[in-house]
């Protein structure tokens, strides 16, 4: 059988697909090129026949596929900027459930895109950072973690049903430890996850307070019935889609991870210095 996790209508040609755009949008993101298994990728995504999905520049074919104004599914997409270079219009997507997206109407037309930080006002991924995380690395999101490394760890630990005497247990999974868990715990709800207070349900499924030895040891998760920010951090984020948060210009000030992970960071490192070698 397949190594890769097979996406339904799409199949797992798709991950290599993702990694030709990406190297083309980050080798030469301005030229228009002919591709008709992208189109038809493209058209699958936007309820247009192949025929009519138009001409576009390297960067637009690959932000078409991820932006949240035209990709339906929303564990893939990113807020890249908007399409640009002819008419588009909006239309209701099955595959987002009847929802209202965008794609271009023009077929005779050559689209281009307009980069997140170029938006008013900014959005957050740029298409560079997007591409760059398909091909860099034999990590990379296309090739590994996404139809590998996400699948088998969801496979293995879903649901945090796992029994102590598993094999998942045998292998360091242990998602069973619940109440034993004694470390601070940052949370970042993005728009997939929606609202913010479903990361409640897992505060409460982990030790009360911080442990012994921490720099913040005995805070409470919970103060007069709200999560304390020492012990159990929950950033709202909601206004970026699944990939932003990861794939995110640091520089945007609408993006609110950075700065929490950061200060979270800071808050919850021991004191103490690192010494470096000279050479």
């Amino acid at each position: 059988g397949t190594r890769y996790t097979e996406l339904p209508l799409l199949g797992i040609d798709v991950y290599a697909r993702a990694e030709i755009g990406s190297l083309r949008a980050l080798t030469a993101p301005d030229a228009v090129v002919r591709d008709t298994g992208r189109d038809r990728t493209l058209g699958i995504l936007s309820g247009l026949a192949p025929s009519r999905v138009p001409a576009m520049s390297n960067a637009a074919a690959l932000a078409f596929a991820f932006d949240d104004e035209l990709q339906p599914l929303g564990f893939v997409r990113a807020k890249l900027g908007h399409l640009t270079g002819g008419p588009i219009e909006s239309y209701e997507n099955a595959l987002a459930g009847g929802a209202t997206l965008m794609r271009p109407s023009d077929p005779s037309a050559t689209y281009t895109w307009q980069d997140a930080p170029l938006r008013d006002p900014d959005e957050h991924t740029p298409v560079r950072n997007l591409a760059e995380s398909f091909v860099h690395g034999r990590s990379n999101f296309a090739e590994w973690y996404f139809p590998t490394r996400l699948p088998i760890d969801l496979a293995a630990v879903g649901g945090a049903n796992v029994a102590e005497d598993g094999w998942q247990a045998d292998e360091g999974l242990r998602a069973f430890d619940g109440e034993l868990v004694d470390a601070p715990v940052l949370a970042i709800a993005n728009a997939l996850v929606g609202d913010p207070t479903r990361y409640e349900a897992i505060r409460d499924r982990l030790a009360p307070t911080l442990g012994e030895g921490r720099p913040h040891a005995g805070q409470a998760r919970v103060v007069d019935g709200a999560s304390n920010e020492l012990a159990f951090r929950i950033v709202d984020a909601t206004d970026l889609e699944h990939l932003d948060p990861v794939f995110s210009d640091e520089t945007v000030e609408t993006n609110p991870v950075p700065s929490a992970v950061l200060r979270f960071v800071g808050e919850h490192v021991a004191a103490g210095t690192i010494t470096i070698e000279a050479r």
